[in-house]
């Protein structure tokens, strides 16, 4: 159970464990896509019960942006910051764009096919911490370094079989376009840690954000030309 509150209190803005410091947790990173998917689940919900009660598309995109704001908040927005500095601000500006056109999609099925990207992005970066030799001083290594690597393995095959069998069930078309997109971003993200011998905290929240930024604009681009 403290594996579960301090994964929640350390990768997301809710707060339900109040001792930060993760020695004797050995499961914190199972629970890791958990956040992405009670993010998706809470967004989904919304969506849905917004299109039964008859919200137009933009009050419902409107109402997901602001609770992916609420929920991953400060996380997220300092990675997309890390992009480029100097124009943090509409860097994200961007982003929450992107994130309200997204859950704006006419077509259900395209918005829960975004709500799954949150599980994906994180079950993908897990695997991104797994592959990486060097990981820098920081949160995700002190998870990685104390946590059972053998069920942390198990559990992210599983984690990986729901989310993909089920944005596959959302949309064909979009899970194709996210599969490459995710590896273009997966392998480039791996060169830049042969590279530089090592990855960073920023470089893999970095990863999670810009995986679900080039999805969600694919998505908004397929639900385009294919409404």
């Amino acid at each position: 159970m403290k594996n579960l509150l301090y994964v929640f209190s350390a990768f997301s803005n809710i707060n339900l464990y109040k001792n930060k410091d993760s020695e004797g947790l050995k499961y914190v990173l199972c629970f890791l896509p958990l956040v992405g998917a009670f993010s998706g689940f809470v967004i989904g919900l919304w969506c849905y019960f917004g299109a039964e009660m008859g919200f137009g598309p933009y009050l419902r995109g409107s109402g997901g942006a602001v609770i992916a704001a609420v929920i991953l908040g400060n996380r997220h927005f300092g990675a997309v910051t890390d992009i480029w500095d100097k124009l943090k601000y509409i860097c994200i500006l961007i982003y929450v764009v992107v994130l309200w056109r997204v859950f704006s999609c006419e077509n259900m099925r395209y918005v829960y096919f975004a709500c799954s990207v949150f599980t994906i992005s994180r079950v993908m970066m897990i695997l991104l911490l797994n592959g990486s030799s060097n990981i820098a001083e920081g949160i995700y290594k002190l998870c990685y370094e104390n946590g059972n690597r053998v069920v942390l393995a198990l559990v992210t095959v599983v984690w990986l079989m729901m989310s993909v069998s089920f944005a596959e069930m959302m949309s064909l078309p979009c899970f194709f376009g996210a599969f490459i997109i995710i590896s273009v971003i997966t392998f480039l993200f791996h060169s830049k840690v042969l590279k530089e011998k090592g990855i960073t905290d920023s470089d893999l929240n970095l990863y999670i954000v810009l995986c679900e930024f080039a999805v969600f604009t694919e998505i908004i681009l397929i639900s385009m030309i294919k409404p």
